[in-house]
């Protein structure tokens, strides 16, 4: 795959992530991208998460989200109360 592919399938799944959450009870806290993508030098926030996602009602951190992608496979690492439904 392509890497300008892999970060195209990198941002279509952040934004269908983002998607989920009804911005009456979610706001976005931080939606950040790789800065490592355009540059050479390691970039230590592009190991924070991708997207973190506040539950407005109890004013909580509800979810983090780490996107990365590499020659083989998109791997996604998240955070958060385990959902029952």
């Amino acid at each position: 795959m392509k890497e300008d592919e892999s970060v195209e399938k990198g941002n279509d799944f952040e934004k269908y992530v983002v998607n989920l959450f009804d911005d009456k009870y979610f706001s976005i806290v931080q939606w950040s991208t790789d800065i490592m993508r355009k540059h050479d030098r390691f970039v230590e926030s592009d190991t924070d998460p991708d997207l973190i996602v506040r539950y407005l009602p109890k004013d909580e951190v509800f979810f983090a989200l780490n996107v990365s992608s590499g020659p083989v496979c998109l791997r996604v690492n998240f955070s958060g109360p385990t959902l029952s439904n």
